[in-house]
């Protein structure tokens, strides 16, 4: 199973509880350099928030969570022998935490940015001639979601391998069949079988992607805030891939894959 976590950083200030008191040192050091209050703030926000999620599925203190650093600077939990992979993401005021016991994962959220010219530049980057094609050919409407859902996805795949945006790359496409609505996938065919994706938006006019490293598993999305509830929405790349079933318990949604 993967949990999705959506950490809305507006609802609370870092002078609640102890949130400060949980960061290592060097994170510590890091909120420090932070110039703009504003940044600090969501910084320290966002390192507790984590540490307290990430310590109820170690079953120890968030302050005693101790993180390493991959390659190319992916984190990593040290002080566990139980094995747990996560991935962080953060856009403005919302962050994205994944977490599975199974599998790599890999997460990217962005809010939309609708300005056409921001847009033309991803699909330049991204997409084929055929894939420009549709998108030109899409409502304008239409195209923000079209360019980041491919954005996004490309992110979240270089983030679960831990190449993260140092080997920056298009290592996605989409797929068009007659008849379906496109879908992404991998151009790696060694890998295109192992991993796959999941769009969803946390809030209103934002695009996030989950890539993980497995053939079939529930994805539950865990709000940290309960008045985010009711703006959430996860939506599939095909339409075979229907969300089942959704409870609210507690004040937290779920919805379950």
């Amino acid at each position: 199973m993967t949990d999705i976590w959506i950490i809305d950083l507006n609802g609370f200030s870092s002078g609640e509880s102890d949130f400060p008191s949980l960061l290592s040192y060097e994170e510590k050091t890091r909120a420090d350099r932070f110039l703009r209050p504003l940044k600090k703030e969501r910084f320290v926000l966002t390192r507790a928030t984590v540490r307290s999620i990430l310590s109820e599925y170690l079953g120890i203190f968030a302050k005693e969570i101790v993180f390493g650093y991959g390659k190319h600077g992916k984190p990593e939990i040290k002080n566990t022998r139980r094995s747990l992979y996560f991935n962080l993401s953060h856009s403005r005021n919302i962050a994205v935490l994944a977490i599975s016991g199974t599998h790599r994962v890999g997460v990217d959220i962005e809010v939309m940015d609708k300005s056409l010219d921001r847009i033309d530049r991803i699909v330049d980057y991204l997409c084929s001639p055929e894939e420009r094609d549709y998108y030109l050919a899409l409502p304008i409407t239409e195209r923000p979601l079209f360019a980041y859902s491919l954005w996004t996805a490309n992110e979240a795949f270089l983030k679960g391998i831990g190449s993260g945006v140092q080997r920056f790359a298009s290592e996605v496409f989409y797929k068009f069949d007659s008849d379906r609505e496109p879908c992404i996938r991998l151009k790696n065919n060694g890998l295109s079988s192992t991993w796959r994706f999941r769009h969803f938006t946390p809030v209103p006019n934002s695009v996030a992607t989950l890539a993980l490293e497995a053939d079939k598993d529930r994805i539950d999305l865990c709000f940290f805030r309960p008045q985010l509830s009711t703006s959430a929405e996860l939506f599939p790349l095909t339409k075979e891939e229907a969300v089942e079933k959704r409870t609210i318990r507690s004040g937290i949604c779920y919805e379950e894959i």
